[in-house]
């Protein structure tokens, strides 16, 4: 089966990718090897580049977003958003991506896993072997494959964190972002709908394996902080489904340097949550992987992603550790209270303003 262009991966980053090549005239074939819109890991806040695109594509309804808190210790800093910002369940983002791009003619399939790569070169092209037993040839190719899709030997990956992902019912809706530091941890809380609040949380998987079980250790985190207390002493945490799991470091990538390839998302970089913008990173690697594939120059598309997205792994990387330890946070929100224009820098630098 010959094909002019295949999208490995149907998360995100791969659907924007489907939608992007449609927009300009362009069939792909699209390889999932799950089933789309199947719940993730991950935070569900959209930074203004993610809100406005997919505003676009018609995904909707969005909770604006307008201001963020962050809370370490006593210590308490709020910030308003120039730009719109949103919150809306990822598995939603994933299925209305879909629908859309089957209406305008994609072609997704769906729990087909990819067994094989046979990679491209400068004469022949891409061969996917799949577990229904096809071979798929393509001339060019999307990879959107994940955090650990560019880890040759898995027994080799490091899994230094620990995730936990969950939904449950709020009282109150103030359509703000809240993060909180925490001792070896830190979590985040957004309202993806009227009555429904997203909770993510990143923690050191030492700080896991000591407790007696997952859960038994986020159980003491909601009680870690007052206003943590206030929204989760209501609720009964052991009617809530709780995802959770190891997660690797967060961190750019150097991906296969295959001809006609283009690598988007957690492929080319995974951000580390602390900074909001792992949504946006997803849907803007694709919309400019498809831009740079309308020139066939994928090269180009690995060196000005790889160079402009820099500042946001640093970034991360900095928030990431000041966020594990709320003692330097509860240190710094205070100053950055008193230097509005640094904390106005950052955020031009991570497109919030």
């Amino acid at each position: 089966m010959e094909e002019e262009v295949v999208i490995i991966g149907g998360g995100v980053a791969g659907l924007s990718c489907l939608n992007a090549l449609l927009d300009q005239g362009i069939a792909a074939l699209l390889i999932e090897g799950s089933t789309i819109g199947t719940p993730k890991m991950c935070g569900e806040f959209l930074a203004p580049i993610a809100a406005q695109q997919l505003q676009l594509w018609d995904v909707d309804p969005f909770i604006p977003i307008p201001h963020a808190t962050f809370y370490a210790g006593t210590s308490q800093l709020d910030i308003h958003f120039t730009k719109p910002s949103a919150a809306i369940s990822r598995s939603d983002v994933e299925l209305k991506l879909a629908a859309r791009a089957r209406r305008l003619g994609g072609r997704i399939r769906e729990n087909t896993y990819l067994e094989h790569t046979t990679p491209a070169t400068e004469r022949t092209p891409f061969y996917f072997k799949l577990s229904t037993g096809e071979i798929i040839e393509a001339k060019s190719a999307f990879f959107a494959t994940g955090k650990l899709s560019n880890n040759t030997d898995s027994k080799k990956i490091t899994l230094p964190y620990f995730g936990f992902k969950l939904h449950f019912s709020h009282t109150e809706n103030d359509h703000s972002l809240k993060m909180f530091s925490l001792d070896k941890a830190y979590l985040g809380i957004v309202p993806i709908s009227e009555t429904i609040s997203n909770c993510s949380c990143l923690a050191k998987r030492e700080a896991v394996d000591a407790a007696t079980s997952p859960n038994e250790y986020f159980q003491h985190l909601t009680q870690s902080h007052p206003v943590l207390k206030k929204l989760f002493n209501p609720l009964d945490l052991s009617a809530i489904d709780i995802m959770s799991g190891r997660a690797p470091a967060f961190t750019q990538k150097t991906p296969p340097n295959w001809p006609n390839s283009y690598w988007i998302g957690d492929a080319i970089a995974s951000l580390y949550p602390a900074i909001g913008s792992g949504f946006a990173h997803s849907v803007d690697s694709a919309i400019q992987a498809v831009q740079f594939y309308l020139k066939q120059q994928p090269e180009l598309y690995r060196i000005n992603y790889s160079k402009s997205i820099k500042t946001k792994v640093l970034l991360g990387n900095v928030f990431n550790a000041a966020l594990l330890q709320p003692k330097v946070g509860q240190s710094a929100l205070p100053l950055l209270k008193r230097s509005p224009k640094l904390v106005n820098l950052v955020l031009k630098k991570l497109d919030y303003v």
